[in-house]
């Protein structure tokens, strides 16, 4: 083989083993590692992305950085300049519960930005979000507490994705603009009251918070219902929802992302948040000072007070 064509062909591989075109006009890389550092990830950004802001979501229990391609696709889509990351940040184990861990995986990443991701020349230090679904969600949150600890890089705002369970960590605020997508019955064994509810509860009006609960009626609650529809199949086949679930979660989690990252520097509305929605679904919106509490009345879950 000629020189300059073996040479093409190693810097063509190379570029293959790290970041394959996806969807449209996403790009995807594949799973990907930082030596001596816990953790897996992916990335994905819109062609022609500018990188000014970058979303770390953290994976649910048992789950890995493949299970959230059409989440992270829908994301990417709807804020075009944005990078989003998928991060296991204790990949072979069901346990995803670990501040310290997502902290050191994201730590990483920040430090070697420019290097991983060709798009990013600088690390976007004001619109850093971190975010997570179901048992990564609680990691983030006490991560997000933890910060002036745990984490080298500011955090402009947290998303929950059915964050569970939310009523182990220590107790302290979610002191950074919060949105926050869940449910209002419990399902896959995650009880309502302990994920993105209390998640919306325990985070600050004065900084705002954002609580979208999809109204759900599932009678299995501990194999069934949607707690599981952010991923792509489910997890483990479990708790899926159904394809228009799935699909309905995607998309509008992507629309609110874009709302945050536009909004949480300057204030957090709740007419910016009221976007439509093309579903049947029922959803019901707590933005700021809406206040909620559990109700006593099967499959509701929650009800708006005056607060």
């Amino acid at each position: 083989m000629h020189a300059t064509a073996f040479l093409l062909w190693c810097y063509l591989f190379a570029i293959a083993a790290f970041v394959s075109a996806d969807d449209g006009d996403v790009i995807s890389s594949k799973t990907q590692t930082i030596s001596g550092v816990r953790g897996d990830f992916m990335y994905h950004y819109s062609q022609g992305s500018s990188c000014t802001s970058l979303v770390m979501l953290n994976v649910g229990t048992a789950m890995s950085v493949g299970d959230y391609d059409d989440l992270a696709n829908d994301v990417a889509t709807q804020s075009p300049d944005a990078v989003i990351f998928i991060v296991d940040n204790n990949p072979r184990s069901i346990n995803k519960q670990s501040a310290t861990k997502f902290a050191g995986i994201t730590n990483a990443i920040i430090g070697q930005l420019a290097d991983l991701v060709s798009v990013c020349e600088s690390v976007p230090t004001e619109k850093i979000f971190v975010g997570g679904h179901s048992a990564g969600g609680q990691a983030v949150i006490e991560a997000t507490q933890k910060r002036e600890e745990l984490l080298s890089y500011p955090v402009a705002g947290f998303i929950g994705m059915a964050p569970f369970n939310v009523g182990s960590v220590d107790g302290s605020p979610i002191d950074v603009p919060s949105l926050n997508w869940g449910f209002s019955k419990t399902s896959c064994g995650v009880t309502y009251t302990k994920a993105a509810m209390l998640a919306y509860q325990i985070s600050q009006p004065e900084t705002g918070r954002v609580f979208y609960q999809v109204v759900t009626h599932n009678f299995n609650t501990l194999t069934g219902g949607p707690h599981c529809s952010f991923t792509d199949r489910g997890c483990a086949g479990m708790c899926a929802g159904s394809a228009d679930m799935r699909s309905f979660m995607h998309e509008n989690v992507g629309k609110s992302v874009k709302v945050l990252i536009d909004n949480s520097a300057t204030g957090i509305e709740k007419s910016d948040f009221e976007f439509e929605m093309s579903s049947d679904e029922e959803v019901n919106l707590f933005v700021n000072e809406d206040t909620i509490m559990a109700s006593t009345k099967d499959g509701v879950g929650a009800v708006l007070t005056d607060g």
